[in-house]
């Protein structure tokens, strides 16, 4: 297993990287596939992502999560609003031949329209929960998901894991005002629930309950392991607090 920051893409993917390439309009699907799959793997095995009936992959992304999802569940539903990415997930889709994996093309707002309640027994959400309208979304997660399901959320943005971005923009002397409105609500984003949002390790709690969920476990980025004591993080940062979050909540009530 490689985490070498040098590499554009894991060797794994040279079947398929020039057509992810042709499709991203950034060089961001690098930091997803210079990790192998088996990367993928163990995280969900640390995370306890693995044995579910129905999963919802809520914004999937590249897709690399759907497909190690399907290896480890019956059906797995993959929703996302972003069509190149959607796309992205289709050849990942056909080349590790994950047939109990849709591919449907939504934005997360819309979830409600496009599934029953208690659908899911597993929601997965990794790296967008602090970019969409939290009050919409959460309380989807909750009806979605039957009694006592799962709700896995990944990478997500804590306070200083926005001042960071902030700070790295003013030094990168990057002239963009949305970019620093955006940093600013996630700064201030604990309380937030409509628009750019964040968590917290301490201060997630409260969110959790609002929506009628449970915090099982909550830690740094890669540092969850339900199995052992590996730590695993997606993009290792010099100083804690610039470090996503992960949480694993649980449904103990409907809202």
């Amino acid at each position: 297993m490689t985490n070498d920051t040098t590499l554009e893409y894991h060797p794994e993917y040279s079947m398929m990287i020039n057509q992810i390439a042709e499709l991203s309009p950034d060089k961001y699907y690098q930091n997803v596939f210079r990790h192998p799959m088996d990367f993928w793997r163990e995280r969900l095995e640390m995370i306890g992502g693995q044995g579910f009936d129905r999963v919802l992959d809520a914004g999937h992304g590249f897709g690399q999560w759907s497909i190690v999802l399907a290896e480890h569940s019956k059906v797995v539903k993959a929703v996302d609003h972003n069509k190149p990415r959607c796309d992205i997930s289709q050849i990942l889709k056909n080349h590790y031949d994950a047939t109990n994996m849709d591919i449907m093309c939504n934005p997360l707002s819309e979830l409600e329209t496009l599934f029953e309640p208690g659908s899911f027994d597993l929601i997965f959400c990794w790296g967008v929960i602090m970019f969409v309208d939290r009050q919409v979304v959460m309380s989807a997660f909750n009806r979605l998901l039957a009694d006592r399901g799962i709700l896995i959320l990944g990478s997500v943005n804590t306070p200083g894991r926005w001042q960071y971005k902030f700070d790295q923009g003013i030094a990168a002397g990057r002239d963009n005002p949305k970019f620093y409105e955006k940093c600013k609500q996630g700064i201030d984003g604990l309380d937030r629930e409509i628009g750019v949002n964040s968590f917290s390790l301490d201060g997630s709690g409260p969110i959790a309950d609002r929506y009628g969920f449970e915090i099982e476990h909550v830690d740094y980025d890669g540092c969850i392991d339900l199995v052992s004591d590996r730590t695993r993080p997606y993009q290792l940062m010099e100083k804690q607090e610039h470090q996503n979050i992960e949480l694993v909540m649980r449904k103990v009530r409907a809202v």
